[in-house]
C-alpha cells in the first residue's frame, strides 16, 4: 500500500486410550485440619495418532510421580519423557485437575520447551478451565507465560498436550495449587495488561515502560517522543553477500534491528500468533493492511511487537504494545471488513495503547509526500516473517529486494497500488508478510512507500493509501 500525505485523509485423527491413572490426595495430617478424602482427581490420558492396522499402539512411559503432597493442595505435572530431555512425537495427552468446590486453581509454568509454530498449531499445550472448557492459554516455545488462575467458583482445569511427527522439545513442567483466594497484585499496586504489577503512585506516566507493555504509560497526555525517520543506526544488508536467496521464500535473513519500523501484529490472547506485519510511522501509530483485520476488527484484540527479529521467542530489545484504536479505509469499515475486500483500498492504521520508546531497534520509517511516484525499476525491499522454505527452524525476519513494475506488465490501480517484482527467482512475500513495509531508499533515507497486500511467487502488489481525489501519482 502506497504511503503518502493522503494518510491524513485516512485519519479524518483417531485417538486410542493407552493408560488412565487416577491420583487421590490424602487428608492433611500432623495437626493440620483434615480435608475431604477426595481432594483432587488427576487423570492422565495418553494417546497417539496411529494406523488402524498397527498391532501395538505407542506405549507411553509409566506415569511420572506428581509431587502432590498432603500438606498442601498442590502438585506438579510433567510432559512424557521430560526427564529424558525430549518428548515423543504423535502424543495426545490430557490431564484433568479437579479441586473441591470453593477453590480456584493456580497453574504456574516452571519450565517450558515445546517446539514452536504459528498459533502453536503443531506441538502445543492448551489449558482449559471449568465445565465449559474455556481456553485460558494455548502455549508453545520457551517463553513462560504468567501464572494462570481460574475465575472464582471454577475449580477444574483441563490440560491438553499434543505433538506432531516433526521436531520435539524438552516438554513442560507445571505446578498447580488450589487456592481459596487470589490477588495477582498486592494492595496499592495495579495490574498491567500482561498480568504484571506496577505502583501507580510512582510508576504511572513516568515516561518509563515499567509494565513492559505500556499499560502504566497509557493516557498520560505527554508530548510524543520524536526520532529522525528512515535512518536506521543498524544499517540493512542490501547485498546478498554470497548467500543463497533462492532457498528462502521472502529473501535472506535481515540483520537484527536493521529495519526498525517493522512490527508484528499478533492476537493478544495467543502466545505465538504472528498474523501480519506493519510499519511504525511515529511513536504511537502503525500502518498496515486492512485485510489483516478481517474477522477480528477490534483494536483491543491485537498485540503489537516492535524491535522483533525472531518470530517464536522474545528478543532482548523487543517492545510490546496493544491496539487502542483501529482506523480502516472508509470503504472497508463495519461489516465490510468481514466480507469480501476491495484490495485497491487495503489500508489501515492502528494506534498503540502507549507510545513506544525509540531505540536503535525501534524507529519510524519516513512517509513520502503526496505526488511522489516510483519510476519502473526502482529498487526497494519488502520485509516480514512469512512462510519460509529451506531455512530450518530459524524463523528470523527476512528481507527480499524487489523492483517496481510498469502497469503494462502488471495489472493494478495506479492511484492506489504499486506492483513490484522480485529481482531473483523463488522469492516472494507470502502469508504472514501482509501489511509489512515496502521500503525504498530515496535521497539517503528509507521511505515506507507501501504495505504488502497480495501477490504471487513472481510479483507482489503493494496497495497504495487511497486518496479520496483518486488523483494519479505523477
Amino acid at each position: 500500500m502506497r504511503i503518502s500525505a493522503c494518510l491524513k485523509d485516512l485519519l479524518s485423527a483417531k485417538k486410542q486410550k493407552v493408560q488412565v491413572s487416577k491420583i487421590t490426595l490424602s487428608p492433611v495430617q500432623n495437626g493440620v485440619q483434615s480435608m475431604p478424602d477426595v481432594l483432587f482427581i488427576l487423570i492422565l490420558l495418553l494417546t497417539q495418532f496411529g494406523d488402524a492396522t498397527d498391532e501395538e499402539p505407542f506405549q507411553c512411559h509409566e506415569l511420572y510421580q506428581f509431587n502432590a503432597t498432603s500438606s498442601k493442595l498442590s502438585g506438579d505435572v510433567y510432559s512424557p519423557f521430560y526427564e529424558d530431555g525430549e518428548y515423543p512425537n504423535g502424543l495426545w495427552c490430557e490431564y484433568r485437575i479437579n479441586a473441591p468446590d470453593g477453590y480456584r486453581l493456580k497453574v504456574t509454568f516452571v519450565d517450558m520447551d515445546i517446539d514452536p509454530s504459528d498459533f502453536c498449531g503443531q506441538d502445543g499445550l492448551t489449558v482449559y478451565s471449568g465445565a465449559k472448557e474455556e481456553v485460558m492459554a494455548q502455549v508453545c516455545g520457551t517463553d513462560k507465560p504468567e501464572p494462570l488462575v481460574t475465575d472464582p467458583g471454577v475449580s477444574k482445569v483441563h490440560l491438553l498436550f499434543r505433538t506432531d511427527s516433526m521436531a520435539a522439545g524438552r516438554g513442560f513442567h507445571l505446578h498447580y495449587e488450589a487456592v481459596t483466594s487470589f490477588e495477582r497484585c498486592t494492595s496499592g499496586l495495579k495490574e498491567c495488561g500482561n498480568q504484571k504489577c506496577f505502583d501507580p503512585s510512582t510508576q504511572k506516566c513516568n515516561g518509563i515502560d515499567d509494565c513492559g507493555d505500556g499499560t502504566d504509560e497509557e493516557d498520560c497526555n505527554l508530548p510524543l517522543a520524536t526520532s529522525e525517520c528512515g535512518d536506521p543506526p543498524i544499517v540493512p544488508d542490501t547485498v546478498f553477500g554470497g548467500r543463497s536467496p533462492d532457498r528462502i521464500i521472502g529473501g535472506q535473513e535481515a540483520i537484527p534491528g536493521s529495519w526498525p519500523w517493522q512490527v508484528s501484529l499478533q492476537n493478544r490472547y495467543s502466545y505465538i500468533s504472528h498474523s501480519c506485519g506493519g510499519s511504525l510511522i511515529n511513536a504511537q501509530w502503525v500502518v498496515t493492511a486492512a485485510h489483516c483485520f478481517k474477522g477480528n476488527p477490534y483494536a483491543q484484540n491485537w498485540r503489537i511487537h516492535l524491535g522483533k527479529h525472531h518470530k517464536y521467542f522474545k528478543d532482548a530489545h523487543e517492545q510490546i504494545r496493544y491496539g487502542k484504536r483501529l482506523i480502516i479505509w472508509p470503504d472497508l469499515t463495519g461489516d465490510n471488513i468481514r466480507g469480501s475486500l476491495d484490495m485497491r483500498h487495503d489500508i489501515a492504521l492502528i494506534k498503540l495503547n502507549a507510545p513506544v520508546q525509540f531505540t536503535d531497534q525501534v524507529r519510524p520509517g519516513c512517509l513520502p509526500s503526496l505526488g511522489w511516484d516510483l519510476a519502473p525499476g526502482t529498487l526497494c525491499y519488502a520485509t516480514g516473517w512469512g512462510e519460509t522454505r529451506g531455512t530450518g527452524a530459524n524463523h528470523a525476519l527476512k528481507q527480499t529486494d524487489v523492483s517496481t513494475m510498469p502497469k503494462s506488465n502488471c495489472s493494478y490501480e495506479e492511484a492506489t497500488q504499486i506492483c513490484v517484482k522480485n529481482r531473483i527467482g523463488f522469492q516472494s512475500t507470502c502469508h504472514g508478510d501482509s501489511g509489512g513495509p515496502l521500503a525504498c531508499k530515496l535521497g539517503g533515507k528509507w521511505y515506507v512507500m507501501g504495505a504488502t497486500s497480495f501477490g504471487t511467487m513472481a510479483t507482489s502488489c503493494m496497495v497504495c493509501v487511497p486518496c479520496p481525489t483518486r488523483e494519479p501519482f505523477s
